[in-house]
């Protein structure tokens, strides 16, 4: 909970793993009934939670949910932190799963280590590693490693439980081309989504989001590529086996099944055909293939 700007970087970045908001409801509560303004953004099953646990609505409340793909468990995270630990000899002191130095479809992961024992910020070391060749993300993009509830989320769907739904606007440059004619998006930079869900979120962003720079478009625009504004995450057949890897022995067990199953031959001839294909047609090979 932040009430200045100085703490919205803590509740800033991509977040892939479960976290525990029940903790933070209480507190919600008491804000509320003190007659304060309380602006509350998690998943979608957290906002739900939360309106459950307060029973009625609040006009001094403002929900925001998120286009969510599902969130690992804690317990693989906390495995991955541990093999990180061992690979560098350092604490772990924070980990940044989308670091976009070099832009919004180039994500990096920043792991800040500080040496055993040390307490100072002086001696912290950032390492930057490729997204696509970091084990736990990938897993978590293709759904491998999500908690069971995810497969079956019931809100998932168009019906969200959030005043305000936001998240990316993944396949703009293809299903609303138009809104890049201008210059005021740059798909380089990001371009996010924002779905008004009922009036009191519409009140909500006329009353604060003056500043936000805003195109309007069609709910099947955003879908399109929110595959999760739909339907839930697909279990994928062969997660058992990752699960069990992890089960029966660590993360790096994990990571020495991932290289060998999903960095072999295919994955570099499909590397080595993106470097010399245009994006034009690499997007139809794709779309073929989904078919």
């Amino acid at each position: 909970m932040t009430e200045d700007e100085a703490g919205l970087s803590s509740l800033q970045g991509s977040k892939y793993v479960q976290s525990d908001a029940g903790a933070c409801f209480p507190e919600v509560e008491r804000e509320l009934r003190a007659g304060r303004e309380v602006l509350f953004s998690g998943t979608p099953c957290q906002v739900a939670g939360l309106k459950g646990y307060l029973g009625r609505d609040w006009t001094n409340l403002v929900t925001v949910d998120l286009v969510c793909h599902g969130v690992p468990s804690e317990v693989m995270f906390h495995g991955l932190v541990a093999a990180l630990e061992r690979r560098y000899g350092k604490r772990v002191v924070d980990l940044r799963f989308r670091c976009k130095h070099g832009g919004w479809g180039h994500s990096m992961l920043l792991v800040r280590l500080r040496p055993f024992g040390e307490t100072s910020t002086c001696d912290d070391e950032d390492v930057q590693i490729q997204a696509s060749d970091f084990t736990y993300y990938d897993l978590f993009l293709r759904r491998m490693i999500l908690r069971d509830s995810c497969y079956a989320c019931p809100f998932a769907s168009p019906i969200r439980p959030g005043d305000l739904t936001v998240g990316d606007f993944w396949g703009v440059e293809d299903n609303r081309p138009d809104v890049l004619l201008d210059g005021r998006f740059d798909v380089e930079r990001g371009i996010s989504c924002l779905l008004v869900n009922n009036m009191h979120g519409r009140e909500a962003l006329e009353r604060f989001g003056r500043d936000l720079d805003l195109c309007e478009v069609e709910f099947e625009d955003i879908a399109k590529g929110n595959d999760q504004l739909r339907h839930p995450s697909t279990k994928p057949t062969d997660r058992e086996l990752y699960l069990t890897t992890f089960r029966d022995g660590d993360w790096n067990s994990v990571e020495a099944l991932w290289r060998r199953r999903e960095r072999g031959v295919r994955y570099r001839v499909r590397e080595a055909a993106k470097r010399v294909l245009p994006k034009g047609v690499r997007r139809f090979f794709k779309h073929l293939i989904s078919r």
